[in-house]
């Protein structure tokens, strides 16, 4: 294909162009860059509006959350307090009782031991001495108890001792939270009081930073700012219209890509397609070759059978004819006659069957000698793929020189982008002076920066230490709630801890004093925080140009990469070229290979005659044993007929020896007879071994087609009771739709017949349906059981039962004393019954369920429904 040189060139342009628009997301970040520079304005007056919100409303919040807190300690030691003063409450209870208890225990050991003193004065005159010792004994016993009383009122005694000091302790403690209140009371006005100043020191703080926000408005350097926004503004605009071009035109490119890109992929596809229809043809001609190879390899092993049973038939024959000439009487000439024939038969089939084997290995190696032809085609084929590839390179040198012209456009090009560049760099190299004077007064003012930053660390530290102390006294006030004993201990601690407090308070005021130096270094914070945004903006436009720098290097190399795709491109469609005549040969052989299959077909054929010609020589092989048989039957009565002979012989002879008078002729004659007998039974012998082994082969064949059939028998059974299944699930649904609609014929004559039904009672519909569903049930029950014997139908009877019940209640209703309307209402019921016990499914029981199978068709089951309805 020879493209001339000017639509070379615009394709060369165009494709230029679309490398350029492939940067479109680096132009995209640059245009967002330069956006930034404009919104950074708008940013640090939202920053410095937060920072006022955050200095206004920053300690209101917590002061409130402190004050809720010390509220619920204050309700939580209150509700202890009043427990405890109850619990002290029930120990002075306590107490009053045990002091009243102890009373009493005294004034009754002080009246035992007047009584008992009162007994000894009045026992001594008298002289009674039987009694000493019983009054000895009483009175130890009465020390013993009063010495028991007496410990238990010293250990009383030592609790109610116990309990005034826990009293006192708990005096104490009360002295100790009230105190503590006190104490916290005061904390929280000068907490207040502080939190006041600090409110008005803030409001002071955003006064300052209001005037420097109006201040920075007005200034010089912020209008130069804008004035080269403004100019970057104009340039982004210069290159978005040159953008939209560059898309337009890459859009076309991609358009035509896309194109090429189809066709190609199209041919591809065809020709790896054919590719994979060929290999998938010649897998499946060897796979039908190993087949052939396999049938062949077959044949063999049964023409090898073939000639075994022929050998066995020969030495048969031979035997025979033995037989025969040993025994002449024997009429078996017909026979041996005959099995000749059929064995000159079987060798005539046999060597037909040798020559068609001949023949299919003859054309299985045609057909190998055809595929190593193709095998050789395809190699050639390859070779010429790569002598074209060596040309189509020969002819790449004579593009070359167009795109040496090219070449020189793009150096043109070059040479515009350069002096564009020393245009940038010189715009950089200023915007770097203004980036190191501004760097100067940036460290100045991060140096002052920075000794504000230590201030303010110290101030939020010492903060973070009240709140600690804060933090420390809460706890200490929930300590002080459940330990009471370390009390005076954390009393203490407090003190000093308020001593501190106090110290740091003086430590605040020389704080507040350095938080005005602050406000003035924030002033030149705020200075040098706009100059430095002005640093970062020159820095970004730096990067920005160099970006773009990086830019036009990357471009020179896509157009070298492009180069080489349109090399690409032009040796593709002459390798195009020489696929599709490929492809014209291989349609070529595609038509070979189809006569081939033919032939194969035809191959096939002729197996599957030579297969059927193969089971009739069995059948007539099977006649030939049939006869065998017979005639081996035919010879054992024959022996049997002589060894009868023999034994009235033996007899003749064994008579002959006694008598001492038999010639040597008769025993010749004996002794012949014997050797032939001998001789006919090991040739019976050897052919009741045969036939036995002919038995057993064909005791195997019945018992492989016994298996088969049961096989078969179990699987039409199964599919049987699949479809006896499904029928009663249809019944059962179809029994349903009979009591639907009785249901409601019984609701209108229930209608008709509520001012009857306290003369007369009728069999319920209720009791009807029950009866239904136990037939239903017992032929669900009739289906299980008989499904296992695989004999199951459904047939429709009347049940006698229901019919018996129903004659019972028309007799009930003809002994009642009705009206002649009644009469013909039960009636009419009767009728409605009969039908109902007609609709219930009775299955067949006995085993002649198969003779009775679908008695009852689909139009009597239409007709009931007509009756009902």
């Amino acid at each position: 294909m020879n493209i001339p040189p000017s639509q070379e060139f615009q394709r060369l342009n165009n494709l230029l162009v679309s490398s350029y628009i492939e940067h479109q997301d680096e132009i995209k970040k640059l245009q967002s860059s330069i956006d930034n520079i404009a919104k950074e304005k708008s940013d640090l007056d939202k920053k410095y509006k937060t920072l006022l919100t955050s200095s206004r409303d920053g300690g209101i919040v917590v002061d409130e959350e402190e004050l809720n807190k010390q509220a619920q300690e204050e309700e939580r030691v209150a509700k202890e307090l009043e427990t405890k003063e109850q619990q002290i409450k029930d120990y002075q209870k306590q107490l009053e009782n045990v002091a009243l208890e102890n009373e009493d225990l005294k004034n009754r050991i002080v009246q035992g031991s007047a009584v008992h003193q009162h007994e000894e004065q009045a026992a001594a005159p008298n002289g009674v001495v039987g009694g000493d010792d019983a009054a000895k004994k009483e009175n130890e016993q009465l020390r013993v108890d009063i010495e028991q009383l007496k410990i238990t009122i010293d250990s009383q005694q030592k609790q109610v001792e116990a309990l005034r000091e826990i009293q006192g302790k708990e005096e104490h403690l009360r002295q100790q939270n009230e105190a503590l209140r006190v104490s916290v009371e005061e904390k929280e006005s000068a907490n207040g009081h502080l939190q006041q100043q600090l409110l008005h020191e803030k409001e002071q703080f955003n006064r300052r930073l209001e005037q420097l926000e109006s201040s920075i408005g007005h200034n010089e350097e912020a209008q130069r700012l804008q004035q080269q926004i403004d100019s970057l503004d104009q340039e982004i605009r210069g290159l978005q219209e040159a953008k939209t071009q560059l898309e337009q035109n890459k859009k076309e490119l991609e358009q035509n890509k896309q194109e090429l890109e189809e066709g190609k992929a199209a041919i591809e596809q065809s020709f790896a397609q054919e590719r994979e229809q060929l290999t998938a043809q010649i897998d499946q001609l060897q796979q039908t070759i190993q087949q052939l190879e396999e049938k062949v390899g077959e044949k063999e092993k049964a023409n090898l059978l073939l000639l075994e049973q022929i050998n066995n038939l020969d030495s048969e024959k031979k035997q025979l004819q033995e037989q025969q000439q040993d025994a002449p009487q024997q009429p078996n000439g017909k026979d041996a006659d005959d099995k000749d024939d059929k064995l000159k038969e079987i060798q005539s089939l046999l060597q037909e069957k040798d020559q068609q084997v001949e023949g299919l290995n003859g054309e299985i190696q045609t057909l190998k000698e055809s595929l190593d032809k193709r095998e050789k085609e395809v190699e050639e084929k390859k070779k010429e793929l790569e002598s074209i590839k060596g040309s189509s390179e020969s002819q790449g040198s004579e593009k070359d020189s167009l795109i040496q012209q090219l070449e020189k456009d793009l150096v043109d090009k070059q040479a515009l982008l350069e002096k564009k560049e020393e245009q940038l760099k010189l715009t950089v190299q200023d915007k770097n002076e203004e980036i190191e004077r501004l760097k100067l007064e940036t460290q100045q003012l991060e140096s002052n920066h920075q000794q504000t930053q230590q201030l303010e660390q110290a101030l939020e530290e010492k903060n973070k230490e009240i709140e600690q102390l804060r933090q420390e006294q809460e706890s200490q006030q929930a300590k002080d709630d459940q330990e009471t004993a370390s009390a005076l201990a954390k009393q203490i601690e407090l003190d000093e801890k308020n001593n501190e407090i106090e110290k740091l308070r003086v430590e605040n005021a020389q704080l507040e004093e350095k938080n005005n130096e602050i406000d003035k270094l924030r002033q030149e914070k705020v200075a040098s925080e706009e100059k430095s945004n002005e640093i970062e903006k020159l820095r970004q436009e730096k990067a920005d140009l160099e970006n773009k720098l990086g830019e036009v290097g990357e471009i020179v190399k896509e157009m070298d990469q492009l180069e080489e795709k349109t090399r690409l491109v032009h040796q593709q469609k002459e390798e195009l070229d020489i696929l599709q005549q490929e492809k014209a040969d291989l349609e070529a052989k595609l038509v070979e290979t189809n006569e081939l299959r033919h032939q194969v077909v035809e191959l096939e054929g002729k197996l599957v005659q030579i297969g059927q010609e193969k089971e009739q020589h069995a059948q007539e092989h099977q006649v030939i044993l049939q006869q065998h048989t017979a005639a081996v039957d035919e010879k054992n009565a024959e022996i049997a007929r002589l060894q009868q002979e023999l034994e009235s012989k033996e007899q003749t002879i064994s008579k002959l020896v006694e008598k001492d008078a038999h010639p040597d002729e008769d025993v010749q004659k004996v002794q012949e007879v014997i050797d032939k007998m001998t001789d006919l039974n090991t040739a019976l012998e050897a052919e009741k071994t045969k036939v036995d082994e002919i038995k057993a082969v064909h005791k195997q064949e019945m018992d492989n087609l016994m298996t088969s059939l049961a096989e078969e028998k179990k699987l039409a059974n199964d599919k049987e009771s699949d479809a006896l299944q499904q029928e009663n699930i249809q019944l059962q649904q179809r029994v349903q739709q009979l009591l639907d609609t009785i249901s409601k014929l019984q609701q209108n004559n229930n209608n008709n017949n509520n001012d009857n039904n306290n003369d007369t009672k009728q069999p319920t519909l209720d009791e009807l349906l029950d009866d239904t569903t136990t037939n239903t049930n017992n032929t669900t029950n009739n289906n299980n059981n008989n499904n296992n014997n695989n004999s199951l139908d459904f047939d429709f009877s009347f049940s006698d039962a229901n019919n018996d019940n129903v004659i019972n209640g028309t007799n009930n209703d003809n002994n009642n004393n009705s009206t002649t309307e009644e009469e013909e209402e039960d009636k009419s019921n009767q009728d409605q019954d009969l039908l109902i016990d007609n609709a219930s499914p009775i299955l067949p029981t006995t085993d002649n369920a198969k003779e009775n199978d679908n008695s009852v068709d689909e139009q009597e089951q239409d007709e009931q429904l007509e009756e009902i309805y």
